[in-house]
């Protein structure tokens, strides 16, 4: 009878180490540690996740945290077939999921329309600006400073690629008057070369991220 209960209790204490074991490895969330380098591509261009890293929260006794090995076959909802704004990408480890976003612009994203003069001197019907163009427009000086009433413009929106409005003109006459948007012209749309800019910004400023997208941190410095 005690050879009996001394079994039991060994199978017992094997038992509640083997469960602490398994819900010691158990995942039971994810999280992106560290951004991918890339969240801004161009139609058809290919998923790039350096730099991506991921950490799984882990079940267990105490409980720890581990990071967790990502490959694009851990990614789904990439498609770069076609322009799109906040494109949700889905990472999958086991049973658990994480997601960050990306936007897709056209391979012929053009920032501005830009006017033309005739041969007569005067000025014709608008024609596309050639994208990442230096040219002097309309006797404006390229990295020229603006008026200063730039300055004490609120930035209070997200601004990303594609964004249009009044708020992306005062982001182009801030970013040109601090020597960023090479763009001779303010035109009111969020496109490549605004995109460079801001990435130039925030790398100047010490930003975080250097995504290009007009967020709470880029916003807070803007409005200093």
């Amino acid at each position: 009878m005690i050879k009996k209960i001394t079994l039991s209790f060994l199978l017992l204490a094997s038992l509640v180490v083997l469960s602490g074991k398994v819900l010691a490895d158990t995942l039971i969330s994810i999280e992106i540690s560290n951004p991918a380098d890339r969240t801004e591509y161009v139609v058809g261009e290919g998923l790039d996740i350096t730099g991506l890293e991921v950490t799984g929260h882990f079940l267990g006794e105490d409980g720890y945290d581990a990071p967790v090995a990502i490959t694009e076959a851990n990614i789904s909802g990439f498609d770069s077939s076609a322009p799109a704004v906040d494109q949700v990408l889905t990472i999958t480890v086991g049973d658990q999921t994480t997601t960050y976003t990306v936007v897709v612009v056209a391979a012929t994203v053009i920032e501005e329309v830009a006017p033309r003069r005739s041969s007569s001197g005067g000025r014709s019907s608008s024609a596309p600006a050639v994208l990442g163009a230096t040219a002097d427009i309309e006797g404006q000086v390229l990295g020229a400073t603006t008026d200063t009433a730039t300055s004490t413009f609120k930035f209070n929106v997200d601004l990303r690629v594609g964004s249009q409005g009044a708020d992306v003109v005062a982001l182009q006459e801030r970013l040109r008057a601090e020597g960023f948007f090479i763009y001779p012209t303010s035109t009111g749309y969020f496109g490549p070369i605004t995109l460079a800019a801001v990435k130039a910004y925030q790398t100047a400023k010490g930003i975080p991220f250097i995504t290009g997208f007009v967020g709470p941190l880029t916003r807070a410095e803007l409005n200093k």
